[in-house]
């Protein structure tokens, strides 16, 4: 029973260590931020958190793909620049952004609901019956029966020239 306890002990102090330790690692990272680093991860943990919704003509803005690029290209100094739970959380805005961006203004729905070429291309393939390896021509000519050589005698009747009517010989 004594070093049952003594294990809980032990376990609980590695755990309020271990506790303190990273209490402590995740205040050092706050306290040596600046106040303009707190502005910004305080509106973005207000925009993250929210569910505000942008001018529709931001929102057209964002929604392109030099937009989508301007974005990500912030998002990435702010993080090069900056204290990294900023940055991270930098990363976090951006891709919400584009994503309430792209909701807001259909084109989220358009890439979800609206087949591709190449997705239309195969249903329609799927709709057409299978090409046989043989055409009409040739199926018809297969089964076409062979001229043979017949048991008849040689007729006794010849072919009579009509008149031409003036026409030509060739």
């Amino acid at each position: 029973m004594l070093i049952k306890y003594d294990r809980i002990y032990l376990i609980n102090f590695q755990f309020s260590f271990y506790k303190k330790k990273c209490a402590n690692m995740y205040m050092d990272l706050f306290r040596k931020m600046k106040q303009n680093d707190l502005l910004l991860v305080g509106l973005f943990v207000v925009y993250l958190i929210s569910n505000m919704h942008l001018p529709e003509g931001l929102n057209e803005l964002i929604d392109n793909s030099i937009g989508n690029i301007v974005i990500i290209l912030g998002a990435l100094i702010l993080f090069l620049n900056s204290n990294p739970v900023v940055g991270v959380l930098g990363f976090l805005v951006a891709y919400e952004l584009i994503r309430r961006a792209s909701v807001s203004t259909g084109n989220d729905a358009i890439v979800k609901y609206v087949d591709t070429e190449e997705k239309k291309a195969d249903k329609m393939r799927s709709y057409q019956p299978q090409v046989p390896d043989v055409s009409l021509e040739e199926e018809v000519i297969d089964n076409m029966v062979d001229f043979t050589e017949s048991d008849l005698p040689p007729s006794q009747v010849k072919p009579v020239l009509e008149n031409s009517h003036d026409a030509e010989h060739l």
